[in-house]
């Protein structure tokens, strides 16, 4: 398929070193990072001003990244992004070894305001519901979760503008040194930032949403 051929190659070279991490410690060092590096111009998910920002560099074909996504985010979304203690923007890393990845992560920014549903709607669906990531071709499975979300994304997956997106995040993933997903980072400007690394159990990020709060 032509958007396949289109998308394939997107940050294959700057993402050489991209892998899925395993179950690793998370770390407690605070690093000196700023909320303007982080969120760029991806779409939150909670309160503009809330006081902690969750960030999350993941790929949508990451198993690792769906656990996180069903076990762990809807107990923080619950507690701190719906109170408006916590936002949340989510950062494109794809492995090079994903490649349709890249028109899940295309689809889900094609979505536009419809964003966050699309992001829990395709880690839901990639190995369990659908399992999508069986399909060596999921474009048309894509279009129909978009349908469902009342948005057509047919004349925007391609697109120069999308691509270009999903590479900048890449991009700037390497650049803070993130080599694999999931890579959650949790902070302010005022107290820095925390990197987790894989899927940790919920208490691992509570506690550090709390210690940042305080």
């Amino acid at each position: 398929m032509k958007v396949l051929l289109a998308i394939a190659g997107v940050g294959i070279l700057a993402a050489l070193m991209v892998l899925v991490l395993p179950n690793l410690a998370p770390s407690k060092a605070t690093e000196k990072l700023t909320e303007a590096q982080l969120i760029d111009d991806d779409f939150v998910l909670g309160r503009a001003g809330a006081p902690v920002l969750i960030v999350e560099f993941g790929d949508f074909l990451c198993e690792y990244c769906a656990k996180l996504s069903a076990d762990v985010m809807p107990v923080l979304r619950k507690q701190y992004i719906d109170t408006g203690k916590a936002k949340m923007v989510f950062r494109d890393f794809i492995s090079p070894s994903h490649a349709t990845a890249v028109p899940a992560s295309a689809a889900a920014h094609c979505t536009k305001q419809k964003f966050w549903d699309m992001h829990d709607i395709l880690y839901q669906n990639s190995y369990t519901g659908d399992r999508w990531s069986t399909l060596e071709n999921p474009v048309s499975t894509f279009a129909a979760y978009a349908d469902r979300l009342g948005t057509n994304i047919s004349s925007c997956m391609a697109t120069p503008q999308i691509l270009n997106e999903i590479n900048d995040d890449i991009m700037k993933g390497l650049a803070l040194n993130v080599l694999g997903t999931p890579t959650i980072m949790i902070g302010n400007d005022k107290k820095g930032f925390v990197r987790v690394l894989s899927a940790q159990p919920t208490t691992v990020y509570t506690n550090i949403i709390e210690e940042m709060l305080r």
